[in-house]
C-alpha cells in the first residue's frame, strides 16, 4: 500500500492505524532499533529483536493463502563489517526478511547452529499441519 518500506512511506499508513501522528510513528519507527539510553523519553527500553520474529512472520502468515511456505536463507557479507545472516519468507518473486543476526565481519563462526536457531524462533508462528520449504544456496 505504501509503494515502498522507506519508513516516511510507511508511517503515514501505520498512523491511522495507532490513531496518532504520522510523525510520531516515524520518530518510534527510527528509535525501535536504538540502545534503550539512546532514546528519548522517561520510560525508554532496549528491544530484543529477535522475541518480534514469530509474531512477525504469524503476522504475515494470515495475509496469505494456502498451507504452504517458502522460506530463503541468506548470508550477506559486508566486507570487514560484518555478515547479515537472514530468513526471509519468499512471496511474489521476492523475499521478506523476518529474522535476521548480525556478526562482526573478519571473525570465523559456523553458521549451521545460527540457522537452526533462527528457524527455531519462527517455528512457534507456523501452524502444525503446513508444509515449509526452507530455501538455500552453497555460499558461494
Amino acid at each position: 500500500m505504501a509503494r515502498s518500506c522507506a519508513l516516511s512511506a510507511v508511517a503515514p499508513l501505520l498512523a491511522v492505524g495507532v490513531e496518532r501522528k504520522a510523525n510520531t510513528v516515524r520518530q518510534q519507527g527510527r528509535e525501535f532499533g536504538y540502545a534503550a539510553q539512546a532514546k528519548r523519553g522517561a520510560k525508554r527500553q532496549a528491544v530484543e529483536v529477535a522475541s518480534c520474529f514469530a509474531p512477525l512472520l504469524g503476522w504475515g502468515l494470515r495475509w496469505g493463502e494456502g498451507q504452504q511456505l517458502a522460506l530463503a536463507t541468506d548470508a550477506t557479507a559486508l566486507g570487514a563489517r560484518g555478515v547479515v545472516l537472514t530468513v526471509s519468507v519468499v512471496y511474489r518473486g521476492g523475499a521478506i526478511p523476518v529474522a535476521w543476526t548480525v556478526w562482526a565481519g573478519n571473525t570465523k563462526h559456523a553458521w549451521r547452529g545460527e540457522w537452526l536457531r533462527l528457524l527455531r524462533q519462527l517455528r512457534p508462528a507456523i501452524p502444525a499441519p503446513w508444509t515449509v520449504l526452507v530455501l538455500a544456496d552453497r555460499g558461494r
